[in-house]
């Protein structure tokens, strides 16, 4: 290897180094002049070094930055998936629940004072009829039969199959007294429309006899008579408002 020194600047580094890596490098204080190669070349042949050098540094960044931008959406992608997931999993979990196992209902009116008020909000179980038969005292919520589009809140006085009338002042069924220990002593039950005081009906089979709690202020089966089974939205199980009053729904059972 010849290694050739600019005489003239005998305390720099040469200034190339022939026929080897060197030659043609550029940097401050390196002898960068053009001239004759020992080959009779001329060293600025090799000045575009560098440059191919940048050019492909440039060319390796943007392949960097392209892998991190695909690799980025990708983790986007899947996140995104993961959130869309949970919302349709929960949106599938609260519309099974909704249509089938619970719903919250609102209270409008007076007709089941004292023990539910206007503007309450329960939650009724829409479940539990489907397994077992309702019985008497139990407070449902069904499809209105005079108003449509409506739902109404009642409690279960006559089953399928009984007889029911109104005197004295009190309901009977199959010509026994009922006693109803969660509404005042002091409230009338009066017959109307389509149960008159004195008269007798018989429950149909699938139906139930229902009324308000308040029965001065109660649209219920004396005025339109009975509720079908299928017109049963479910049975009112629990208090969430006010929540004061949250809770299970308990009463004392009527009895004969």
């Amino acid at each position: 290897m010849t290694i050739v020194f600019n005489k003239k600047r005998s305390n720099t580094f040469p200034w190339y180094v022939s026929n080897h890596s060197l030659t043609g490098l550029s940097h401050p204080g390196l002898g960068t002049e053009p001239g004759p190669t020992p080959n009779g070349g001329d060293n600025r042949a090799n000045s575009s070094t560098p440059l191919t050098i940048l050019s492909m540094s440039k060319d390796a960044l943007s392949f960097l930055e392209s892998v991190i931008i695909i690799f980025m959406m990708k983790r986007f992608g899947d996140f995104f998936l993961d959130i869309l997931e949970v919302v349709v999993s929960s949106f599938a979990i609260f519309l099974f629940i909704y249509l089938l196992v619970m719903q919250p209902h609102k209270i409008k009116g007076a007709s089941m004072e004292p023990n539910f008020f206007d503007g309450e909000y329960l939650i009724t179980d829409k479940l539990t009829y489907r397994f077992k038969e309702p019985k008497r005292g139990d407070v449902i919520v069904f499809e209105a039969p005079v108003a449509a589009g409506e739902e109404y809140i009642k409690r279960i006085i006559g089953l399928p199959g009984e007889k029911v009338s109104i005197k004295d002042g009190h309901l009977y069924i199959n010509d026994k007294v009922l006693n109803e220990p969660y509404i005042p002593s002091s409230i009338v039950t009066k017959g109307v429309l389509f149960l008159k005081n004195g008269d007798e009906k018989t429950v149909p089979q699938d139906s139930y006899f229902v009324v308000g709690d308040n029965r001065p202020s109660s649209s219920d089966s004396r005025y339109w008579g009975y509720v079908s089974k299928n017109k049963i939205t479910g049975r009112a199980f629990f208090i969430y408002w006010p929540v004061n009053k949250m809770g299970l729904i308990k009463f004392p059972q009527p009895f004969l």
